[in-house]
């Protein structure tokens, strides 16, 4: 979702760059067709920025300016869910390992995933009486 997303976008400002940098432009600059805008779009997008080519109309430069804040904000945003997402898996596979290891051990425990805190202290003090 996120590749198409990014794709979408250089699709749709590597077209507005040629067109924009058309009358201004210098053979050999990198805007000869809207695939050969394609690798400024992508390297704007990404961040990267080469430099190699570079908008030199004002209309140019507002795209690009447009490009690489729709680039941040297409990256950046799903961020957050992909390691969100990550976090409760990863908890959800040690919370259970945890509890497969004392259930094991200590039967008459019967615990929760959310009782994490119990269980390492179940395990800590195996002769204490709960």
């Amino acid at each position: 979702m996120l590749a198409f997303f990014l794709i979408i976008g250089v699709i749709l400002f590597a077209s507005a760059a040629y067109f924009a940098e058309m009358e201004g432009h210098v053979p050999g600059e990198g805007y000869e067709s809207i695939p050969s805008s394609f690798w400024w779009a992508i390297i704007t997008m990404t961040t990267v920025g080469y430099g190699d080519v570079s908008p030199s109309t004002s209309y140019g430069k507002l795209i690009g300016s447009l490009c690489g804040v729709a680039g941040v904000l297409t990256i950046a945003l799903p961020v957050p869910v992909i390691v969100s997402n990550f976090n409760y898996y990863y908890h959800r596979e040690t919370d259970s390992t945890i509890n497969e290891e004392i259930g094991s051990e200590y039967g008459h425990a019967k615990t929760q995933p959310h009782d994490d805190i119990e269980l390492r202290e179940i395990a800590a003090n195996p002769n204490k009486s709960y």
